[in-house]
């Protein structure tokens, strides 16, 4: 256990003290809105996606962008806000493993600028193991 902890931490250091980093590093320690489930191992970061989903299912052939922002209303007004709530350590392995992105998008025509999680195939597909589903769905 304080293996695993000691390597999640490693990895977190690494990833938020490099040059590219660096601005994100404020947004990624407190902005990201972490939970920890009650009696779970791994800290939960929740993530929305404003838009439509096809069947409700994320595609696992197509990147799906996210933010640690619900304020997404900008992107997609008809659209559907989603909620994922992923384990901070499948979002450390993706990243490890190039199938995650942070970003800073800037929405042109409001010229909002909000920070975006970018998953890519073929993780994107396991996200909807940590879809929300909203009361009543």
């Amino acid at each position: 256990m304080m293996r695993a902890m000691f390597a999640c931490f490693l990895v977190l250091l690494f990833s938020v003290s490099s040059p590219a980093m660096e601005e994100n590093a404020v947004f990624w320690q407190s902005s990201l809105a972490a939970k920890t489930t009650a009696g779970a191992s791994d800290d939960v970061v929740r993530l929305f996606h404003q838009g439509n989903l096809r069947g409700g299912q994320v595609s696992g052939t197509r990147a799906l962008s996210t933010s640690p922002t619900s304020d997404l209303l900008h992107y997609n007004p008809q659209g559907q806000l989603f909620e994922f709530q992923v384990p901070r350590s499948t979002l450390n392995q993706w990243e490890q493993q190039g199938l995650m992105m942070r970003l800073q998008d800037l929405h042109a025509p409001s010229g909002i600028i909000t920070p975006e999680i970018r998953i890519l195939p073929p993780a994107s597909e396991q996200m909807n193991q940590f879809i929300i589903k909203p009361p009543g769905g």
